[in-house]
């Protein structure tokens, strides 16, 4: 089974961070050592631009991180954590 499918597979065709339905980008955890489905998560655009811009992030987009926080994958955790803790930093 090819990267990107299960990806898919795990996520159930769902972003791992916010949890819509539409096309996906595979994000890959900075840091994160080897290229494996573990050390990626499947998110939307809006995720993607908010990861990489916090400033100029939509709180109520990043809702959202309130469930991811809890999910069963250590990457969506991993980065669910890393984003409380930017938006914290922003206070």
């Amino acid at each position: 089974m090819s990267f990107e499918k299960e990806l898919q597979k795990r996520s159930n065709a769902h972003f791992e961070l916010c949890g819509l339905v539409e096309a996906s980008i595979s994000y890959a955890i900075p840091s994160s050592p080897g290229n494996k489905v573990e050390t990626h998560l499947c998110i939307c655009p809006t995720c993607d631009m908010q990861m990489k811009n916090i400033e100029t992030a939509n709180v109520n987009h990043l809702r959202c991180l309130n469930e991811s926080i809890w999910s069963e994958e250590a990457a969506v955790k991993n980065v669910s954590l890393r984003m409380l803790h930017k938006l914290k930093a922003l206070d």
